[in-house]
């Protein structure tokens, strides 16, 4: 971790980017301070956010440590957030561009959009009910309702059961 300075003055001007959870694009010039590395911000205008994350939506303690999080607590507000999800595939049918999976963890289900572009990389056969697969992707709003979109086939694992 590398830690961000920048001046007080700043603070009332940035405060909305700078929330746990949120992705940010800053541009800063990289220094050094007493040996540690630190990045530096000089204008309110060379930061924006990229992802806001709810403040109800901060990683919990018992979050998994790999950094996965449970199925059932992403929902609608975590819309165009990325997020990294394991469980069983519990369904699986073809799409016209791709391969839709339901996929369930011990608090609930999401359903996981595969692509084309994504599932041509990926061993097809091996997405049945009952493999274990960890996603990382998009939260995007279907009708509603979350589902994941991965962005490419490195973002889909399937492990062992």
């Amino acid at each position: 971790m590398v830690p961000m300075v920048f001046w007080t003055e700043l603070q009332e001007q940035i405060k909305q980017h700078i929330r746990v959870g949120n992705t940010i694009r800053a541009k800063v010039t990289v220094g050094e301070h007493r040996g540690t590395l630190q990045v530096r911000l000089r204008n309110a205008q060379d930061i924006e956010s990229v992802s806001t994350t709810p403040a109800t939506t901060e990683r919990k303690v018992n979050d998994p440590p790999d950094g996965r999080v449970d199925i059932g607590r992403t929902t609608e507000e975590w819309s165009n957030r990325s997020v990294t999800i394991g469980g069983a595939i519990t369904a699986s049918d073809n799409i016209g561009k791709g391969q839709r999976l339901r996929v369930r963890d011990a608090s609930g289900e999401i359903q996981v959009v595969l692509r084309d572009n994504v599932l041509a990389k990926l061993p097809a056969a091996e997405l049945v009910s009952g493999r274990n697969i960890t996603v990382t992707g998009q939260v995007k709003l279907y009708r509603g309702r979350p589902e994941i979109v991965p962005g490419n086939s490195d973002a889909v694992k399937l492990t062992s059961n």
